[in-house]
């Protein structure tokens, strides 16, 4: 999982770099670190999501850290929103990633807004923001449903042999 979201994360700076990914844009870091903080923890999730903003900032000309703390925060917001929305539905888990998307776009844009690095608060961006959160927020469920057969990988302490009758042991 961390080498797909690696990849994912190094393939769309390179396609954001070229202008192609515009309304499109989907947050497979947020969704992974809902994903992670249900099925494996707290402790996985916040470091991947650490480990993934410090990738992010190395491979970006942007403030450093500014990733890896916008990536921590979606971790806390995915901590402190699980205790309000029911991320094992797919109506929790959408408006969990979609409010958590959201603030990390509108932080993003803050922060890059706060430091004069060419940002503004249009409503261009506004619908950009709104347009990547909702689209975020609807391949989610998808996401989680895709990776369920592999959810014994994550799991510390199951069984690997879930394909015998009866299930794990």
């Amino acid at each position: 999982m961390w080498l797909i979201c690696i990849l994912f994360v190094l393939v769309k700076g390179d396609v954001a770099g070229r202008g192609v990914l515009g309304f499109l844009d989907v947050d497979l870091v947020a969704i992974i670190v809902a994903y992670l903080l249900l099925y494996c923890g707290a402790t996985i999730a916040g470091v991947f999501a650490f480990t993934q903003g410090l990738l992010m900032d190395t491979y970006s000309a942007g403030l450093f850290g500014l990733f890896s703390l916008l990536y921590l925060l979606v971790f806390w917001g995915v901590a402190a929103g699980s205790r309000f929305f029911d991320f094992n539905t797919a109506r929790g888990l959408f408006l969990l990633v979609l409010v958590v998307t959201l603030a990390k776009s509108f932080l993003f844009v803050v922060v890059l807004g706060t430091f004069q690095l060419g940002s503004d608060l249009s409503l261009n961006t506004l619908f950009k923001m709104a347009t990547s959160a909702v689209v975020s927020a609807l391949v989610a469920p998808l996401i989680f449903r895709f990776l369920g057969p592999f959810r014994h990988l994550f799991i510390k302490g199951e069984s690997n042999d879930v394909f015998v009758k009866g299930g794990p042991s």
